[in-house]
């Protein structure tokens, strides 16, 4: 039985790299077609659904073969620039009123320092463990 499992494990490879299956000894890997990326292009129109968009971007899998998602936005450049020009805005409109404390809310200058040490303290977190990783990296490299 010993003998058996030595030759699987020599013969019978796992490609990880294709979904776990068995490739030979004998067989390049290396000559074996890849996969194609999937295109899915979606336009956004009147009545566009942008469910589709949503849908499109979570059925992403690890071991499916790639999707690349391309948003057709109408009016070339000056239209793309318009789409993310609102976008920005309107995530901007919410970062100034997260800033705004409550109504019911006693002590204001606490409210805006705790909110401001809050986001210092997530950067600062953020920025050890990137340098972390970072060094890490280059120690095992």
């Amino acid at each position: 039985m010993r003998q058996l499992d030595g030759c699987i494990k020599t013969c019978l490879h796992l490609d990880g790299e294709r979904g776990g299956k068995p490739v030979l000894d004998g067989e390049n890997v290396n000559q074996r077609p890849e996969p194609k990326a999937v295109l899915l292009p979606l336009a956004v129109e009147r009545g566009f659904d942008w469910k589709q968009l949503l849908i499109s971007g979570a059925s992403l899998s690890l071991f499916s073969p790639k999707k690349l998602i391309e948003l057709r936005i109408p009016g070339g450049k000056p239209g793309v620039w318009i789409a993310s020009g609102l976008g920005f805005l309107v995530v901007l409109g919410g970062i100034v009123l997260s800033l705004i404390p409550p109504g019911d809310s006693t002590n204001k200058l606490g409210f805006e320092l705790k909110l401001i040490g809050g986001t210092v303290a997530a950067v600062v977190l953020g920025l050890v463990l990137y340098f972390r990783g970072v060094r890490d990296k280059s120690r095992g490299a």
